[in-house]
């Protein structure tokens, strides 16, 4: 794996509205999964690249490969606000305007600040290569 400059990753440190470890950053920057951070009313704070490019408008129909799961992903913030807990859900992403699927992974997590209070939410999105029955044991 290549190093991160520090000098970059700390600027987007000081950028962002909460504080949170570097070390977070620098895994959440070096994935290939999909990472959010939003505050506690929803507000995005952070996406890395993986993230952006599931949000960003897809040019033919200028939607983004996130939009059909909108409702879903409201109702799985709300359940994390409300009670504290991780929201996990399994589904199919048409990327490339639909010309490929793909099976996906989705977790949405309470975000903590230093006082132990929830204060953000953690959405992470990751490819399933495969699936077993384990998978959902």
């Amino acid at each position: 794996m290549e190093s991160m400059d520090l000098d970059i990753l700390a600027k987007k440190l000081k950028s962002l509205t909460v504080k949170m470890p570097i070390e977070v950053l620098a895994l959440w920057e070096a994935s290939e999964d999909a990472w959010c951070l939003k505050s506690i009313d929803g507000t995005i704070i952070y996406v890395n690249k993986s993230y952006h490019d599931l949000i960003t408008p897809i040019s033919l129909k200028n939607e983004s490969s996130l939009r059909p799961f909108r409702e879903i992903i409201k109702d799985h913030d709300n359940m994390v606000r409300r009670k504290g807990l991780k929201v996990d859900a399994v589904g199919v992403l048409a990327l490339d305007d639909g010309k490929e699927l793909r099976a996906f992974f989705c977790e949405r997590m309470p975000f903590y600040n230093r006082n132990a209070k929830v204060s953000g939410i953690i959405s992470h999105i990751g490819t399933l290569n495969a699936i077993t029955p384990n998978f959902f044991i």
